[in-house]
């Protein structure tokens, strides 16, 4: 026992955090009745749902990832609900031939540094699990990004589930089918609100992004479509994933509101060209601690009631004021929360109408000139 404390006393940190959280995991699993019981746990349990939600802002261990991943998104529950030939199915359904085309274009570009998609046996399992996806949600079929999606979940479940867990997110909209679709109305939204919170809590960064004639969807549009894989090493990315499984509508959202704020509490008045500018985010997000990123994606408040424009509530917002110290090591704007469901769903509100109002100006104003 004296020599297990002893080498126990001179661990790293890292591995220290690492075992308290598999015995908190496995602790937990055993209150609950296993990690099999956890989406019809947490959902008619207020005790589980709390106590999950604090282990998840700590991380989902690898050994459980995969699996809290499906239950909590409902994909395990959906995959159950279905044939269990359903995804060789899927698989093997007519897809158009330029979705073919698409997915196929893509697969050489998909994490090309990472040792398991330089063979083509991790490559093929990607494509199956894209050319199902494409199929059973036509609607969506296949955008460029989300063969970075469908890599991740591979690389943390197999081909099967990484396919319920993409099909279930979309079928759901809880990872938004107008990310991916159309002329992307739904991502253009969401890249337009954060532009509003750089605005109102970020002014530096702002500065910098009107002094490089950047918009804010320079940076933001890659963040949002490949759910931050883009841009955050993938262990950070995931803590992040940890939390949106249980947080959907949210989860994205403050992770990308916290990355831009630390960004802004590192800049010095000296201008930046561009391309400094792009190599200073690049350089600070690898250097985000994940603990911090998780607590601030997880801690949005509970939905309360809102109304008023804008101006009313970016001011006065209790949802946008500081609530809790989170002990960050990742210096953010003092006035800086996470938001809420009932807040994010108003900002996007006011976006749509902002930009419906700005199509309706910029109409109005062809039509005057060629008359």
């Amino acid at each position: 026992g004296g020599v297990l404390t002893r080498l126990h006393e001179v661990l790293p940190e890292h591995v220290q955090a690492k075992e308290r959280r598999d015995r908190e995991w496995s602790g937990f699993f055993k209150k609950w009745g296993g990690v099999q019981e956890l989406g019809r746990q947490r959902t008619c349990n207020e005790h589980c749902r709390d106590e999950l939600h604090g282990l998840l802002r700590r991380g989902v261990p690898t050994a459980f990832r995969a699996e809290v991943w499906m239950q909590l998104s409902g994909a395990r529950e959906a995959q159950q609900m279905s044939a269990p030939e359903e995804f060789q199915r899927a698989v093997e359904s007519d897809i158009p031939a330029s979705v073919e085309c698409d997915i196929r274009k893509d697969l050489d570009r998909t994490f090309p540094d990472n040792v398991h998609f330089m063979t083509q046996e991790f490559q093929e399992r990607l494509y199956r699990i894209l050319r199902g996806v494409a199929a059973t949600v036509p609607a969506v079929g296949y955008c460029q990004s989300m063969n970075m999606i469908g890599a991740a979940c591979l690389l943390v479940m197999d081909e099967e589930d990484s396919f319920w867990l993409m099909r279930t997110l979309l079928q759901s909209r809880k990872l938004p089918p107008g990310y991916y679709s159309g002329r992307m109305e739904a991502a253009q939204t969401d890249f337009n609100v954060l532009d509003l919170m750089v605005t109102r809590f970020c002014p530096r960064f702002r500065q910098f992004l009107d002094h490089t004639n950047l918009p804010t969807a320079f940076f933001s549009q890659p963040w949002f479509l490949t759910m931050m894989l883009d841009s955050l090493p993938t262990e950070t990315c995931f803590r992040l994933w940890d939390v949106y499984v249980e947080h959907p509508f949210t989860a994205l959202f403050n992770g990308a509101l916290f990355m831009v704020a630390s960004c802004d509490a590192l800049l010095t008045d000296v201008p930046l060209s561009a391309p400094s500018l792009h190599l200073f985010i690049t350089s600070n997000l690898k250097s985000i601690h994940p603990d911090d990123l998780a607590n601030f994606a997880a801690n949005a408040p509970r939905p309360r009631m809102l109304l008023g424009r804008l101006g009313h509530f970016l001011t006065s917002l209790p949802g946008l004021t500081h609530r809790e110290n989170l002990h960050s090591r990742s210096p953010v704007h003092p006035a800086m929360s996470p938001i809420g469901l009932d807040t994010l769903s108003q900002l996007r509100l006011v976006a749509e109408q902002d930009a419906a109002a700005s199509t309706t100006t910029s109409t109005s104003t062809h039509r005057r000139s060629k008359s």
